[in-house]
């Protein structure tokens, strides 16, 4: 759990893995078979449920976090070894003033969906205690008419048969953790979230 997030979501997913050999490169250990338990300072605790190899999720609004309280999280491999972090305070977070988006043209772009870009982005004041961190991340929904694409002569597309959706999550080189260091008590400002092409998509933060 990352310091200054403001509440456990409907579900926390966690991925579990080992590091690796230096000389093994892109070689990902995933530890399978672990007992992960969240637990709080009033005894409260939750098993997380094991959904694909590696990765734990809490089950949804079984186990909300509380501002003010303090987490920690236990882990027992299947081989019996033992691991337990310290506990940590769940601080709150700061409303969030506005949300805001602005339309950008990029004239090099080679597609129309690229040229036409939305930035996001968000305005909010920090908190005036030290050792804040904030974290951005979002999800991206498209609407498909067609599930798949036949390329041929003429291409022809195969039409959903039910609502399908593109759906891009904030991943790798997307999820943006910033400090207050510089900023404690004062307003931020135009913070970016994503950059959003014109593909008619909607966005979750």
């Amino acid at each position: 759990m990352a310091a200054g997030e403001c509440s456990l979501t409907q579900f926390s997913e966690h991925s579990l893995s080992r590091t690796a050999d230096y000389s093994s490169t892109s070689l990902n250990l995933l530890e399978t078979g672990a007992l992960v338990t969240i637990g709080d300072t009033l005894g409260n605790q939750e098993v997380l449920q094991q959904q694909t190899p590696g990765v734990y999720r809490t089950k949804p609004g079984d186990f909300q976090g509380v501002v003010g309280r303090s987490y920690k999280l236990l882990i027992q491999t299947k081989d019996g070894t033992l691991y337990e972090s310290d506990p940590e305070r769940l601080k709150d977070c700061p409303p969030i003033d506005r949300l805001y988006y602005e339309y950008q043209y990029d004239p090099i772009a080679l597609t129309n969906d690229k040229a036409n870009l939305w930035n996001v982005f968000v305005d909010t004041k920090d908190l005036a205690t030290t050792g804040d961190f904030y974290r951005w991340e979002w999800t991206h929904y498209q609407f498909l008419d067609y599930c798949a694409t036949v390329t041929g002569n003429p291409s022809t597309g195969i039409s959903c048969c039910r609502n399908c959706w593109d759906i891009t999550h904030c991943y790798s080189n997307c999820v943006n953790i910033a400090s207050d260091i510089a900023i404690n008590g004062h307003s931020i400002s135009r913070q970016p979230i994503p950059q959003v092409t014109y593909d008619g998509g909607n966005l979750i933060f």
